[in-house]
């Protein structure tokens, strides 16, 4: 076969960095991105500062994939987007980010906090024990000591 080189040699191979065409017989130096390749357009491994994405060399991957060992990776499926394959970034819809992990939010919340449109609990104005909102007109029920009265928890007048 004749090398890249144009000198002809008797190779069983074409030597690392170029792959065999096979109409010419001749060995044809890789995409300079690859180390290894099957074609001019299907690399197999990656120059250190690329990821291999679908036979080509990417300097970052698309996203949904993140990458690992110089391949990019499809991020779970819970994911939009990850930074590794156990590290979400953001989440697909219904799903919220927590920790890294993207999970279903809790249909409820403890006592002193309420669902908000992030679909994460949080607090009550003080004075309510359950609340439909974080703003003082919003209380469903209150502590003792208090009376609901339209949504707005009032300390008792019996009361300290």
């Amino acid at each position: 076969m004749l090398s890249s080189s144009g000198n002809y040699t008797c190779e069983s191979s074409c030597p690392a960095g170029t792959f065999l065409h096979t109409s010419t017989s001749t060995c044809i130096t890789c995409s300079p991105r690859c180390l290894s390749c099957t074609s001019a357009t299907s690399c197999l491994v990656c120059n250190s500062s690329f990821v291999l994405f679908q036979g080509y060399c990417l300097s970052s991957c698309p996203t949904s994939y993140a990458p690992s060992n110089g391949t990019c990776i499809k991020c779970p499926s819970s994911c939009r987007t990850c930074l590794t394959i156990t590290h979400c970034i953001s989440c697909q819809l219904g799903l919220i980010l927590v920790n890294g992990s993207c999970v279903s939010p809790p249909n409820n919340c403890t006592n002193g906090y309420f669902l908000n449109s992030q679909s994460t609990c949080q607090q009550c104005f003080p004075s309510c024990l359950t609340c439909s909102a974080g703003n003082s007109f919003n209380c469903l029920s209150c502590f003792s000591g208090y009376t609901l009265s339209n949504g707005v928890c009032i300390k008792d007048c019996n009361t300290n």
